[in-house]
């Protein structure tokens, strides 16, 4: 999720508003192949975690080869059927036809290697497993200095295009997530033969919470594209890429944290020990709320700094910007609670609570407000709802 907000920030930098615009019709990519790296990573890391909880070594090593497998099927597949429909399925995120031609390029180059995507989602989830939490940290710094370093090599030394953009992240994305499939084999896990359909649905259902979370947000990105498009144009698109770039940064927060506690909280379950699982969310909480008022103090005392990171600097599409990030910043403190008990739920097995609660703060109380509330208070409605989304499930 970084990597859309580093390259949010170089498209705005090389190829100015129109670049943003691009990254905004592109997002909703990106999390097709978050979906399903969540339902495969994080599943299968859960399950892996009850396996170890019962010590049963040949049982996680017989999920962690069905995650990788999965990953690479279901990816590559998407991928392909993506590349295919590429045009039909451009028109319905509400592309212009002022940024087709770059939307159209930039897309096809990132969903032929969207698969890197989704197998990054192993290393990150099955490294908090196994407590390897320097090798995560690690790995996720160098695919993030990879990616900018790639992007920059492709469109100033090869003088590509936006589509350079998408080549760098998808060479660092899947370098990143071989390298990490690599130690965890050579360290952790061993690949195993055969194929077990009830553990692979099994794994699915408990990835099910993230994975939804992911492909609302999928749904509610096409949908506020639109929404957006029609109240303010590029300008408008170009305010919701520094929007949706600061939202995802947050989530390498929010989401990060919570996940870490989901593989221990699914231990302690098995166990019975509400003891250490009351402590690991407190414990969360107090992180999660310390780094999250940083990061609100950094939004609301510099917000058309930021916003000149992304290469805006107009003053129209600067004051549009500018009060995006500002009015995110309410969303982030009742996020924190969202996505800890969001992940609390499908760890302690009450995976269709979860499901209930993701739907709401991911798609129904955040588009409704937008597409209700637009024609009446234009743009502002579109960056509240996120807060009023995060307080709902609350």
């Amino acid at each position: 999720m970084a990597s859309l907000m580093a390259n949010s920030m170089i498209a705005g930098r090389f190829f100015g508003a129109e670049g943003l615009a691009v990254m905004s019709i592109a997002a909703p990519f990106y999390f097709i192949f978050a979906t399903i790296g969540s339902l495969t990573g994080v599943g299968g890391s859960v399950l892996t975690s009850h396996a170890l909880g019962r010590d049963d070594i040949e049982s996680s090593n017989k999920i962690f080869t069905l995650s990788v497998i999965l990953s690479a099927a279901i990816s590559i597949l998407i991928g392909l059927i993506c590349f295919i429909f590429l045009d039909p399925i451009l028109n319905l995120f509400g592309c212009s036809d002022t940024i087709y031609a770059d939307a159209h390029v930039y897309s096809a180059f990132f969903v032929i290697g969207g698969f890197g995507t989704t197998m990054f989602y192993l290393p990150y989830n099955f490294f908090k497993l196994t407590g390897r939490l320097n090798w995560l940290i690690n790995l996720f710094l160098g695919m993030a200095v990879a990616n900018v370093a790639f992007d920059i090599i492709c469109v100033k030394i090869f003088g590509m295009g936006i589509e350079g953009i998408a080549l760098g992240t998808v060479i660092s994305n899947v370098g990143a997530s071989f390298w990490g499939l690599k130690l965890l084999i050579k360290k952790d896990f061993k690949f195993v033969r055969g194929f077990d359909k009830k553990s692979a649905l099994k794994l699915m259902k408990l990835g099910t919470p993230p994975a939804l979370n992911n492909l609302l947000v999928f749904l509610r990105l096409a949908i506020m594209n639109r929404i957006i498009v029609a109240a303010a144009g590029s300008v408008g698109l170009a305010a919701f890429s520094v929007f949706s770039a600061l939202e995802n940064f947050s989530l390498v927060i929010l989401s990060g944290l919570a996940q870490a506690t989901s593989a221990f909280v699914g231990v302690f379950s098995k166990e019975l020990d509400t003891v250490s699982v009351r402590r690991i969310e407190k414990n969360a909480h107090v992180i999660g709320m310390t780094l999250i008022l940083i990061l609100i103090a950094v939004i609301m005392i510099f917000p058309d700094g930021i916003c000149k990171l992304f290469g805006i600097y107009d003053g129209e599409k600067l004051a549009v910007a500018s009060e995006a990030a500002y009015i995110f910043a309410f969303s982030l403190p009742p996020s924190v609670c969202c996505f800890l008990m969001f992940f609390y739920y499908q760890a302690a097995g009450f995976t269709n609570l979860a499901n209930i609660l993701i739907f709401c703060r991911s798609f129904l109380f955040l588009v409704a407000p937008a597409y209700f509330l637009t024609p009446i208070y234009g743009l502002s409605a579109v960056w509240a709802s996120l807060t009023i989304a995060s307080i709902s499930p609350l």
